[in-house]
């Protein structure tokens, strides 16, 4: 009876040992998949295409919160650049930076509060409650301007090496070294740039420091830097084309109408309306999904 008993108990303890390696072999089965599942999710990043169909679609749902926040300044601004005293004025154009810089802030939170569900964003509220980030802001703007000084001297060299003195004579074969030492030194700022570019959306939308914006930022290209580079340079190829495109006008419109300054600034304030909203909404959503994919992890 004894043996009976230690039989049956011992297939128990069988059965319930193969239970349990066979629940920990599953789970241990399970893990491998999430992570891999996670990794897939962590490099899908929207396309440009589609980020930039998203930006138009916002921006033509809500052009009655975005347009006001960038005319508020824009057109006060242009208007006065017209007067010939005030255009070469430093005083005027710092001032002018000034404003910018929290016509900026402000369209950037009204950016987030309409992504977050916000029906309705009053003009007042956009530039008051936005305000509160204009330090962090500004000290990360000017961060990133810092880090422009390697560009800055790549076109220093490749000016010297184009557009060499009379006594000094440069052949052709030392021109194009020239042109790709300068090339090679303008990268670092592009590539710095776009490692850090997404902090001025963290210090106002995440409320991060600045130094922790710069981190995050960081954090959010890592291991696909080139796949959120290739965004960026998307954004700055159609940003060169309206550019291009948009002198056509002007010039059109300059043959009927002799003040041809005049049509230039107007056209200008126009597509500042459109294109300063559009751009910060590609960049918006870009470091949104961003976030949500570095969540994932």
């Amino acid at each position: 009876m004894k043996k009976l008993k230690f039989g049956r108990r011992h297939q128990a303890e069988e059965r319930a040992a193969d239970t349990k390696a066979g629940a920990t072999s599953t789970a241990e089965a399970l893990p491998t998949e999430t992570v891999g599942q996670r990794a897939a999710h962590r490099r899908r990043i929207m396309p440009a295409r589609r980020l930039a169909l998203a930006s138009l679609r916002d921006l033509w749902a809500h052009w009655r919160i975005y347009m006001p926040i960038v005319a508020v300044v824009a057109l006060p601004i242009d208007i006065l650049s017209m007067v010939p005293n005030l255009a070469n004025d430093m005083s005027f154009n710092a001032y002018g930076s000034i404003a910018s810089l929290f016509m900026t802030v402000a369209l950037i939170y009204a950016i987030g509060r309409i992504s977050a569900g916000a029906a309705h964003l009053k003009l007042s509220t956009a530039y008051y409650d936005g305000s509160i980030a204009i330090v962090r802001f500004t000290i990360v703007v000017s961060l990133l301007v810092i880090l422009l000084i390697p560009a800055a001297l790549g076109a220093m060299l490749y000016i010297i090496g184009a557009y060499p003195s009379q006594t000094v004579y440069i052949s052709s074969g030392e021109q194009i070294l020239i042109g790709a030492a300068a090339l090679i030194v303008s990268m670092l700022s592009w590539w710095w740039l776009a490692r850090f570019i997404f902090s001025i959306y963290a210090v106002v939308e995440d409320n991060y420091r600045p130094a922790a914006a710069l981190r995050y930022s960081r954090q959010l290209t890592l291991k696909r830097f080139w796949r959120v580079f290739g965004r960026l340079v998307s954004l700055v190829v159609g940003v060169a084309v309206v550019m291009l495109v948009s002198y056509i006008p002007p010039a059109l419109l300059g043959l009927v109408y002799h003040n041809a300054t005049v049509v230039s600034a107007l056209f200008l304030t126009l597509l500042m309306l459109i294109g300063l909203p559009l751009l910060n909404l590609y960049m918006f959503k870009l470091y949104r999904d961003l976030s949500a994919s570095h969540a994932a992890q």
